[in-house]
């Protein structure tokens, strides 16, 4: 529904923590699933989001890690490790065109991540996670 991100950020009250684009589009990861099991859900979603890129030849690609990033800081934090967060401003949400900016200097419960380790690390941490060689 328009206007739906628009409304929760203007009305929720716990702190919000975006994990953005310029983190997530740094982090490729799912290259290193060819060598799992083909039966495996995580192969077969990754295979299943490969086939839809323009260099898909059949094997699973490295792809952007947008929602990986932001379930591993959920999970494991890592502030001043992996990311530190940036506040004193606020995540300013489109009408109806899904974009959304950060409005720096106003106070509010909302903050961002800014990558500070190596994104090819960072691709091993979160593919170890998923592998559970960590």
């Amino acid at each position: 529904m328009p206007g739906v991100t628009k409304f929760v950020l203007e009305h929720t009250t716990v702190p919000i923590t975006f994990a953005g684009f310029e983190v997530g589009v740094q982090i490729k990861t799912g290259e290193v699933f060819n060598g799992i099991d083909t039966l495996s859900p995580l192969y077969l979603g990754y295979q299943h989001w490969s086939a839809r890129l323009p260099a898909y030849k059949g094997d699973v690609l490295n792809n952007e890690s947008y929602d990986q990033t932001a379930v591993l800081y959920a999970v494991k934090g890592g502030i001043d490790n992996y990311w530190s967060r940036v506040d004193n401003g606020y995540c300013e949400a489109g009408e109806y065109e899904g974009k959304n900016r950060w409005i720096q200097g106003v106070p509010s419960n909302h903050s961002y991540l800014k990558l500070i380790e190596d994104p090819e690390r960072m691709s091993a941490i979160i593919e170890s996670i998923m592998l559970n060689t960590f």
